[in-house]
């Protein structure tokens, strides 16, 4: 079964907070201006490290052993990516470098897209 875990990045605060609930009390959130929200992916790296959205991850593709920086955009795009069945694009190694709101440079690519 699918795990659902969430983790929110506090632009106000610039930092990172790993979610065990969500739960609003007097208090009505407005989860795109207040925080960023990024999903578990339910996969891990190969060090056993939680993927989440907007995590960047250094990947290993095809036969080539090619590397690149891959950023997780979303799931439905994630998965797919995995899911792949040219060998020259198959993912064969990942490992979560950074994210894209506490790394912001590893791309230079702007957050507020």
């Amino acid at each position: 079964m699918k795990e659902i875990k969430f983790r929110a990045w506090d632009p106000q605060r610039l930092g990172m907070y790993y979610l065990t609930e969500i739960r609003a009390v007097n208090k009505v959130f407005n989860w795109h201006t207040d925080f960023e929200l990024m999903q578990y992916t339910d996969v891990k790296d190969n060090s056993g490290e939680e993927i989440y959205t907007k995590d960047i991850l250094r990947i290993w593709m095809g036969r080539e052993k090619q590397e690149t920086l891959y950023v997780v955009k979303d799931l439905r795009t994630f998965y797919k990516d995995l899911d792949t069945p040219e060998s020259y694009m198959r993912i064969t190694r990942m490992k979560v470098v950074g994210n894209i709101y506490e790394n912001p440079r590893m791309l230079d690519v702007e957050i507020n897209e």
